[in-house]
C-alpha cells in the first residue's frame, strides 16, 4: 500500500513533510496518521507520559537515511506538543528517529488477528496497523515497543 494513497506527502522546497505526529518509544519510531481530530496529539501524550519522547507534533519531516525511513521536526515548528485548552506543552524532545512502525488513526481493523501488514512511505516498508476507535491504545503500543509481538502463523491451534 503506497502512502499517497492514504496522505499525500507534502513537498515545500524538497522537503518531505506528512500530516503526522511522531514519538520514540521505546527506541522504536512511530508515525501516527490520522486526519484532524482523531487523537494524534493525545496519543502522543499518552506515550511520552510512559517515557516516550516527541519527534514532531502534527507535521512530521520524511527522510530517508541509508535507505530507512527516518523523521524529526521541521525546522519552525514549535518544540511541544498541542494540547486542546492549554496550547503547546513542553515534553521530552528526541530530535530524530528511525520509523519503526506506523499507526493509522483513522482506519479501522476488522480482523482479531490481522496478518502483519506494511505501508510504503519514500519506498521504504514499515509495519502499518489501523488502530481507529482501539480502546488502550498507548499500553498497547508500549508492550509492543518493549516485547514485540508473537508471529500468529507460527500458533498452532
Amino acid at each position: 500500500m503506497s502512502i499517497r494513497t492514504i496522505y499525500e506527502i507534502m513537498k515545500l522546497n524538497n522537503i518531505n513533510l506528512i500530516h503526522a505526529t511522531c514519538v520514540s518509544v521505546n527506541n522504536n519510531g512511530l508515525l501516527i496518521m490520522g486526519k484532524s481530530s482523531t487523537g494524534k496529539s493525545s496519543l502522543a501524550l499518552d506515550l511520552v507520559f510512559s517515557g516516550g519522547k516527541l519527534i514532531a507534533d502534527d507535521i512530521t519531516k520524511i527522510f530517508l537515511k541509508n535507505n530507512l525511513l527516518c523523521a524529526c521536526a521541521p525546522e519552525k515548528l514549535p518544540a511541544g506538543l498541542e494540547v486542546r485548552n492549554f496550547g503547546i506543552i513542553k515534553v521530552p524532545i528526541l530530535k530524530e528517529t528511525l520509523i519503526n512502525f506506523v499507526i493509522d488513526l483513522s482506519k479501522t481493523e476488522t480482523e482479531r488477528l490481522p496478518q502483519n501488514r506494511t505501508i510504503e512511505i519514500l519506498n521504504a516498508q514499515i509495519p502499518y496497523y489501523k488502530c481507529s476507535k482501539l480502546k488502550n491504545l498507548s499500553k498497547i503500543i508500549y508492550f509492543l515497543t518493549k516485547f514485540g509481538k508473537i508471529n500468529v502463523d507460527q500458533l498452532y491451534f
